[in-house]
């Protein structure tokens, strides 16, 4: 199982929905949703302070349906080169979600009306080393 990424044009990240309208957001996950049946279109967007300290170049990725949200995290984890000592949180619509859920199941739960899932992770620091 791969994750697909897309490339983002020049949007700053953790500000996908502010910054593209919804009618093209709505257009991008429809048509990936056609183009990958089995997948998920998912928006990462990281805390300002975990962006700055752990930068993620590219925040949109396409999910298999199959895949656990703690095997997602493991993902978003080594994009960011982010070490061991460093917790992450990630939020779906406010609510933490079991790592063991699917991701599959989260999406038919909590899905933006534009067709994406949005993550929004945040960091916190474990084992006393400040961040």
């Amino acid at each position: 199982n791969y994750i697909y990424m897309m490339k983002m044009a020049n949007i700053p990240l953790g500000k996908y929905r502010n910054n593209v309208p919804f009618d093209e957001r709505k257009l991008k996950a429809s048509l990936i949703l056609k183009q990958h049946p089995d997948r998920i279109p998912v928006v990462v967007e990281c805390s300002e302070q975990l962006q700055t300290i752990h930068p993620l170049k590219k925040n949109k990725f396409i999910v298999p349906h199959e895949l656990t949200l703690a095997q997602f995290m493991f993902v978003i984890r080594k994009h960011m080169k982010l070490e061991p000592e460093y917790a992450i949180f990630v939020f779906i619509n406010n609510r933490l979600h079991p790592t063991t859920s699917l991701v599959g199941t989260i999406y038919a739960q909590e899905k933006d009306e534009d067709g994406f899932m949005y993550l929004d992770v945040f960091q916190e620091s474990t084992f006393g080393k400040p961040i």
